[in-house]
């Protein structure tokens, strides 16, 4: 139920099934990502495992979100070429950046300090770093693959 609620969110926000479906499919990369933390800090998967998870969704979702918000504003105004998009991800990048280091900041404690939350601190940190990747280049790259930008 919640689940058809995130979508019909997205779809009036977005006005677009395609950048819903391209939104949701962060959401997916993201639950690889927060295992891709738990396998490198050599963590168990539990409850704390899956409440990062859910983190790193939103997280995730938040940071492709305000860059595709901003490529769809500047090509709302004329057709955008492959060299306008890189600088107007490159303008996003400051607000992803800041909200990654801001997380890891608040992690990287947890990793040494907490033997309970050092899952959590594990799958997000690792999954903050693939989820700004993520924001600044999947979502760039498929833009330009939906909108189908040639030059």
């Amino acid at each position: 139920m919640y689940l058809v609620l995130i979508i019909v969110g997205l779809v009036f926000a977005l006005n677009s099934f395609r950048e819903t479906a391209l939104i949701l499919s962060v959401a997916i990369l993201s639950v690889g990502l927060s295992f891709l933390g738990l396998f490198i800090g050599q963590q168990n998967y539990g409850f704390i495992g899956t409440i990062s998870a859910i983190g790193l969704i939103g997280l995730s979702i938040n940071d492709s979100i305000i860059v595709l918000s901003h490529i769809k504003e500047e090509a709302e105004k004329k057709d955008i070429s492959k060299a306008e998009l890189v600088e107007v991800v490159i303008r996003s990048t400051r607000h992803i950046i800041t909200t990654s280091l801001t997380t890891l900041g608040g992690f990287a404690p947890l990793i040494f300090a907490s033997v309970f939350f050092r899952p959590l601190a594990w799958a997000m940190s690792i999954g903050v770093i693939g989820a700004t990747m993520t924001a600044l280049l999947y979502i760039p790259a498929m833009f330009i693959v939906l909108k189908k930008i040639k030059h």
